[in-house]
């Protein structure tokens, strides 16, 4: 995670994986009927702020916004994401 290849190769990924293909199938994600939690750090620079948001409001998730993190919050910080995913699905269980 600390090494600036695995950085880099994940950025790469992310660029790639957010295509028109994938905006394709995101036009779709009304139609999810289950519960959906998404999680987004503040201080992250893959996924912009307007993006989240919209994912959030078109799928109808449960949107949390953690400050002070980037985009891997959830290897940063795992006890901290495990606790959040944790509460969600004892939430809608």
């Amino acid at each position: 995670l600390r090494r600036p290849e695995y950085v880099c190769a994940c950025h790469r990924l992310l660029r790639d994986y957010w295509n028109e293909a994938f905006a394709e199938t995101a036009r779709r994600y009304g139609e999810i009927n289950v519960p959906l939690y998404v999680i987004w750090g503040s201080r992250d620079t893959t996924v912009s702020g307007r993006d989240v948001r919209r994912l959030a409001r078109d799928t109808g998730a449960e949107l949390a916004v953690v400050p002070g993190v980037g985009h891997l919050f959830n290897q940063a910080g795992p006890q901290a994401f495990n606790e959040m995913v944790t509460r969600f699905l004892q939430e809608v269980g």
